[in-house]
């Protein structure tokens, strides 16, 4: 495994916080990512390196894990990514690492609380939660985790008001919002699910859920109401990428390439939001055919100087300009 000296970077994965269970989504859009059991790695020259995943588990992710032990930021980059792949028990003791040295306790502490119930460890997770409480006060994260513990406990009532308790706390965790709504349809159907939603769109501060009711309104062809609900959700929305992400794509996964450009672009940094936002918005302008619109977030993309996007960059950049001056 002589080439893990070249390595010097973590897997191509965004690293996505596992704020609480169940785990997120997938991104809406993003650069075209690796197959499954492979892993696309990156040298100190920007070249990819693709090797296993069963390598990567065995061979990098152990050394990545110890070099980081004194590094809290790294550390659970790299711990968000092995979670996020389902290897709890490979990075479990570095979990509780991290709750030592982490100044930002909170995500240690939700962190680890997540991997030990992933491990049937639930006694000593809710341990770990409570423990965050009496140091930092109840929040939304650590509540919906707590929540969680309830429902493996087979205590779904227990689990479901817990979980309100949550929304209410922070009525925009993507993992809360989405299980409220999974329980609802589960038990009343769609319909259920769009009342839950609205629910929770009433809460102050609320604009996760109205992203997920202008989804439907965009299913069901009422592309008025949708635009209608981003125009009130964006304002409260505009810090967050993954929100931009959603609304870009499913505007223009719906056809409304005009209103994805519009909504979304004037409020996008690609240094806050992250990239894949910006890539919805350079595929809206080409498919509109417009190549300065395009060749603007390109170029915005491209100052990140992510080696990552280097490839998918290029190949945009060249088909924009084959749309010609205008």
């Amino acid at each position: 495994m002589g080439f893990l000296k070249r390595l010097f970077g973590g897997a191509d994965r965004d690293a996505r916080e596992p704020q609480a269970e169940p785990a997120a989504a997938s991104p809406e859009s993003a650069p075209a990512q690796a197959p499954s059991d492979m892993i696309r790695m990156f040298d100190r020259e920007g070249q990819a390196v693709m090797i296993t995943a069963q390598e990567y588990r065995t061979g990098v992710l152990p050394q990545t894990l110890a070099a980081a032990s004194a590094e809290p930021d790294q550390l659970y980059g790299i711990l968000v990514d092995a979670f996020g792949r389902g290897w709890f028990e490979d990075g479990l003791e570095s979990a509780r690492r991290l709750l030592e040295i982490d100044p930002i306790r909170e995500r240690a502490a939700n962190l680890l609380g997540i991997a030990l119930m992933r491990t049937g460890q639930l006694d000593e997770a809710q341990s770990v939660l409570e423990a965050q409480v009496e140091i930092g006060g109840l929040t939304g994260v650590v509540q919906t985790n707590l929540a969680k513990i309830q429902a493996d406990r087979g205590d779904a009532e227990g689990a479901r008001r817990m979980l309100w308790e949550a929304i209410e706390l922070d009525p925009n965790l993507p993992n809360s919002v989405d299980w409220w709504g999974a329980l609802a349809r589960d038990r009343d159907g769609e319909e259920g699910w769009e009342r839950a939603m609205e629910s929770v769109a009433a809460l102050e501060g609320s604009w996760r859920a109205q992203l997920w009711l202008a989804r439907a309104a965009l299913e069901r062809d009422e592309v008025e109401r949708a635009v209608e609900l981003y125009r009130g959700a964006i304002p409260r929305a505009r810090e967050y990428g993954d929100a931009l992400m959603m609304i870009s794509g499913d505007l223009g996964r719906s056809g409304q390439l005009r209103q994805a450009v519009d909504l979304v672009g004037p409020v996008y940094d690609p240094n806050q939001h992250g990239p894949s936002a910006g890539f919805n918005l350079v595929h809206a302008w080409l498919q509109l055919g417009e190549r300065a619109g395009g060749l603007e977030v390109v170029e915005r993309l491209e100052a990140l100087g992510r080696a990552d996007l280097i490839a998918p960059l290029r190949d945009l950049r060249g088909q924009l300009e084959r749309l010609g001056p205008g």
